[in-house]
């Protein structure tokens, strides 16, 4: 797909996964605007048009795509952690599932989005009795962030039939990268304690005794993933007419 002087819309783009496709739309030539809550020192978004807002405000999202006449929208934006998730699942639950259905809500409203991609997570699976899980699987999540990923997928799902929209969800697992700094994620776990001197067999041992096994994304390598995603209808019976990346 060519980039040159699309007009795209990013939620989240100061997070992991966000400044990396941020920049990288930007060294394609796109024009990006980014909706920012709390504009990070370190993260300027420089080259981008920015919008400071929550959100979950009504109206916000839509006015932006109107204004800006955005053509792509990528929703990145979300409380991505399990353990704050666990502590204050109210507010998880209204940024994850309130702000997905601002986003969506907007998309079906305008006239100028040619395509939404959410970002979804492969928690929305909840715990699996049957591995690999694939798209086929029901999602049930049952903890505060597993579930408000689950009801941002099937949100987006809903308003990809209801409306004929063109949405891609991605499920996403584990993605690491540079300026991740969530202490609890394994990968920085691991750079940390080996700085301090730590086996990498000892951190495999304390996080997980060695059992679990999940596949892994870096955060530079997801955008590229997703800009270069092909967009068709899907023929499957189990699918019909769904838009696929």
């Amino acid at each position: 797909m060519d980039w040159l002087d699309k007009r795209v819309f990013i939620t989240g783009a100061t997070g992991l996964v966000g400044t990396a496709l941020t920049a990288h739309l930007l060294r394609l030539g796109a024009r990006v605007t980014v909706l920012v809550r709390d504009l990070l020192p370190d993260k300027p978004c420089t080259g981008c048009t920015i919008v400071r807002g929550d959100i979950r405000e009504p109206g916000l999202v839509g006015r932006i795509l109107n204004e800006y006449s955005s053509q792509i929208v990528f929703h990145l934006a979300a409380q991505t952690q399990v353990t704050l998730a666990n502590r204050s699942p109210l507010e998880t639950l209204m940024v994850n599932i309130g702000g997905a259905m601002t986003v969506l809500d907007a998309v079906s409203r305008s006239s100028w989005v040619e395509r939404c991609i959410v970002a979804s997570s492969d928690k929305a699976y909840g715990t699996c009795d049957v591995l690999p899980y694939t798209e086929e699987t029901p999602l049930r999540g049952r903890y505060p962030y597993d579930a408000s990923k689950s009801c941002a997928d099937i949100l987006a799902q809903s308003y990809q039939e209801t409306f004929d929209l063109p949405i891609a969800i991605t499920r996403c697992a584990n993605i690491y990268g540079g300026g991740d700094l969530n202490w609890q994620r394994l990968i920085p776990v691991q750079s940390r304690r080996r700085w301090r001197a730590m086996t990498l067999s000892s951190v495999r041992t304390a996080r997980c005794a060695g059992t679990t096994c999940t596949s892994r994304m870096r955060c530079t390598h997801t955008p590229r993933w997703q800009s270069r995603g092909r967009w068709a209808r899907s023929t499957s019976p189990a699918k019909p007419g769904r838009w696929m990346c």
